[in-house]
């Protein structure tokens, strides 16, 4: 390897280790689990526990099944957690509605019938009224390292340039979410939630003659992300609809 290879060689080394340190990521959660999904007050002492069956969430966006199952799938874990009803498993739950040819079901007329067949005495439905996410990307070179070869020796490096980018994602997030009596398909909770949030990243990419490499600072749109949004929100209706549970089944 000539000297001229060694040092052209040693110089990218230099300056992609430099600018990997620089790449930077900016978001208004972690990398673990959200703080406070699913953490409610306790339940007023005496009171009346019922028993619930989280029957269907229907997904309006474009999403699909998976979507709706997940709402569902979710919605019954946090009230598991809200420790404020007894609820009926989601496995048994979908078994029998598939036996009685009732999947899907939120017809008042039929609320009797699905309640009297599940034995719950509240049915929870809803559905995802918004799911959108926007993606915008920006760049802006520079020639901040211009001259760098000529400093160690290696003159005919050439152009050296550094380009920053920056990618952002809002999400927008609708739900709605209905408790009826099962016996007579009257409503007696009801809330939504309207969230907004927005990820971010930040990263540098270098341009070198011969040599390209890319910190594209890239958000990546994946399940788990789309999923813990998703519980976000729910989450947030379900603390909305705590205090109205509360002063209808608390102790007297």
């Amino acid at each position: 390897m000539s000297i001229f290879s060694t040092k052209h060689t040693l110089l990218a080394i230099f300056i992609i280790a430099l600018l990997a340190g620089c790449a930077s990521t900016s978001s208004e959660w972690g990398s673990g689990e959200i703080p406070d999904i699913g953490v409610y007050p306790p339940p007023p002492a005496g009171l009346r526990k019922q028993r619930l069956a989280v029957i269907y969430f229907q997904d309006k966006t474009g999403g699909g099944k998976k979507r709706s199952a997940a709402a569902a799938d979710q919605m019954t874990t946090l009230m598991v957690k809200t420790r404020r009803f007894q609820v009926i498993e989601r496995e048994r739950l979908q078994d029998v509605l598939k036996e009685q040819d009732m999947e899907g079901i939120v017809n008042p007329d039929q609320m009797a019938r699905t309640g009297e067949v599940l034995g719950a005495d509240l049915l929870c439905y809803g559905s995802v009224t918004d799911f959108e996410v926007k993606k915008t990307k920006t760049q802006r070179g520079g020639g901040v390292l211009r001259g760098v070869g000529k400093i160690v020796g290696a003159p005919h490096v050439g152009v050296l340039d550094v380009d920053f980018k920056s990618s952002k994602l809002d999400f927008h997030i609708g739900l709605d979410v209905r408790i009826v009596q099962s016996t007579s398909g009257e409503v007696l909770f009801a809330d939504s939630a309207d969230m907004r949030r927005t990820e971010t990243a930040d990263g540098m990419g270098l341009n070198l003659v011969g040599l390209s490499v890319s910190s594209q600072g890239d958000i990546q749109i994946n399940n788990e992300n789309q999923g813990r949004l998703l519980r976000l929100a729910l989450d947030s209706v379900v603390k909305k609809l705590i205090p109205e549970i509360d002063q209808t089944y608390g102790g007297k």
